[in-house]
């Protein structure tokens, strides 16, 4: 039997401190007569003794079988890794289950053992034994563990204590530099985190990220003076990218920026500085702050150039705008003035085609009158308002045209012919 069966036992099966025999047993026992402290507190001690020899062998055994195994790939590192990274993967998971089912909602507490020596302390005492392991995976075959996992809890707090008073000196310098305070408490989230230990899930990459954030900033703030720019480039290359940072950079760095500059051709200038400051920052991290979101730098890339091509749109469309503008000035000041009225157009386009003097497409000759004439009551016959007094004709408009006509006829008379 492997060794790391003991806890599947202990979790799952007759091993399990809740429905073991010894406990059944002292429910028997207590059934049958008065409860009594002394015997209760005596028998939890005996069957915490119990487990916690039982739990010391299986370390050394786990251990001892670890080592094994691992000999007998020494020359196949990617056997030995898959070893190390398999108890990695099922020791967490035990762990899971201890912390979500049988230990108090102040998980800091798991290594506190009460003197009550209670079924909890022996799930406790488990989940201690369980980090023991991956603490020793960690000692003997680093080079072998699945960075995205995470650490030991016992690795956590150790971490947390050798960091704490550093964070706290580097929070103490950022409160004094000269840089807006939104900025400074983005900035100082992470080591607030380290100081409170709110590090649940704290991984390696995490760890080695969280390592390289403090030495660069406290190089960045020890230095006898900085402008705001040089915090954003270094957060930049960084890898910092939290949604907080991007939103902050976008909102009150870059945008107020482009909304104090005038003109859609100042504000793309300004714009394209932006991405050449940001392209030229170097990336220095290896990891990212957040390894699922997207890149700080390329989040900012890809937001500036869609407001660049916005721009042009826009400066494209006031473009055609202007241009269409022109034209029509132009039409309007080339057209010719018929001394007409709209209706009396559309009569007289009538009796044309109905004499067959027009023939073709009533529409497009009312388009070509459209933009030839006006009147001096109306600037733009549209097309629509011929056709609707193509057929609808008031009597007034017939006596006007009638007299136009006779009028017409009379001329006529008079015109002489030249020979």
């Amino acid at each position: 039997m492997e060794p790391m069966d003991i806890f599947y036992q202990i979790l799952h099966e007759d091993l399990n401190p809740l429905t073991s025999q010894s406990t059944q047993n002292l429910k028997l026992q207590y059934s049958k007569k008065p409860l009594n402290n002394e015997i209760i507190k005596r028998e939890n001690t005996n069957q915490y003794t119990y487990y916690d020899s039982l739990l010391s062998d299986t370390l050394k055994k786990v251990k001892r079988d670890i080592h094994n195994k691992v000999f007998q790939s020494i020359n196949d590192p990617a056997s030995i890794a898959s070893i190390i990274q398999n108890h990695q993967i099922l020791i967490l998971n035990y762990g899971k289950i201890i912390e979500q089912n049988y230990l108090p909602d102040d998980k800091n507490e798991k290594y506190q053992i009460s003197e009550e020596k209670s079924v909890t302390d022996i799930f406790k005492l488990t989940y201690q034994t369980l980090d023991s392991i991956l603490n020793y995976l960690e000692v003997s075959f680093y080079k072998y563990l699945e960075p995205s996992l995470e650490i030991p809890y016992q690795r956590r707090l150790w971490y947390v204590h050798q960091k704490k008073e550093r964070c706290r000196l580097l929070i103490a310098m950022l409160n004094a530099l000269d840089i807006p305070i939104q900025l400074k408490e983005i900035i100082c989230d992470p080591l607030y985190k380290i100081i409170d230990n709110n590090l649940s899930g704290f991984t390696y990459e995490e760890k080695e990220y969280y390592d390289v954030y403090i030495k660069v900033l406290f190089k960045l703030v020890s230095k006898d003076s900085i402008v705001v720019e040089e915090v954003y480039a270094v957060l930049m290359s960084l890898e910092f990218n939290t949604f907080k940072i991007f939103f902050y950079l976008r909102d009150e760095y870059i945008s107020k920026r482009i909304k104090r500059t005038y003109g859609a051709q100042k504000k793309i200038g300004v714009l394209h500085q932006f991405l050449k400051d940001i392209k030229t920052t170097t990336v220095t991290s290896a990891t990212k702050y957040n390894p699922n979101l997207p890149s700080l730098k390329e989040q900012l890339l890809i937001w500036i150039g869609e407001e660049i091509n916005a721009l042009q749109r826009t400066m494209e469309s006031s473009s055609i705008e202007l241009v269409k503008e022109k034209e029509e000035t132009y039409k309007q000041n080339t057209k010719k003035v018929l001394k007409l009225s709209v209706s009396e157009i559309s009569l007289i386009t009538r009796l044309l085609y109905e004499q067959g003097m027009l023939e073709g497409s009533k529409k497009k000759f009312f388009e070509f009158l459209s933009n030839t004439f006006k009147t001096h009551k109306t600037k733009v016959i549209s097309p629509e308002s011929l056709s609707n007094r193509y057929y609808s004709i008031p009597e007034s408009t017939k006596t006007s045209v009638r007299k136009m006509l006779r009028s017409m006829l009379l001329k006529l008379d008079t015109i002489q012919s030249e020979t």
